[in-house]
């Protein structure tokens, strides 16, 4: 096989080969389904209408298929495949659903913890105004002391003050 033949055909290949292809009358559908592998690709014929290939086990040949649905790997899907196919994304909604509750509760708990602390330091607040408003004393200290001597040098020696 080489490289070109890797690649799909086109457009006006497919169309040729439809026109061409003739299927034996012996050919049921029977006989088709146990030559049909596995799905090779797909493709949007018409609106509402795929174009599945699958492969064919007794020769080269892809087996093309019409179907209205999609394309599932053992023929065309039904509804019941469709169905289950669908099921995947309800999990992954219902992950999502809780994702976003788990967020919404932890918005909603650092909300009230921070009204809460809020109005426990206004209470504090009130209560450190209402003792300093009685509190008739009020503090002796004051700014740095002065010792009486111009300079204090501990570590220098010999110095003599006039």
């Amino acid at each position: 096989m080489t490289r070109w033949e890797a690649f799909p055909p086109s457009e006006q290949e497919l169309i040729h080969m439809a026109s061409t292809t003739t299927t034996p009358s012996t050919t049921t559908v029977v006989n088709i389904r146990k030559n049909l592998g596995g799905l090779i690709r797909q493709e949007i014929a018409e609106p509402n209408q795929y174009l599945c290939y699958y492969r064919n086990v007794a020769s080269e040949n892809p087996i093309p298929y019409i179907c209205e649905l999609g394309c599932c790997p053992n023929g065309c899907c039904g509804i019941e495949e469709i169905a289950t196919q669908n099921q995947s994304y309800g999990w992954a909604i219902a992950l999502l659903v809780v994702f976003i509750l788990t967020i919404l509760f932890a918005v909603i708990a650092m909300l009230s913890l921070y009204l809460l602390n809020k109005h426990s330091d206004r209470k504090q607040r009130e209560q450190i105004a209402e003792s300093s408003a009685q509190s008739s004393t009020i503090s002796q200290i004051s700014g740095p002391t002065y010792y009486g001597q111009e300079a204090y040098y501990p570590y220098i020696t010999n110095i003599k003050t006039y």
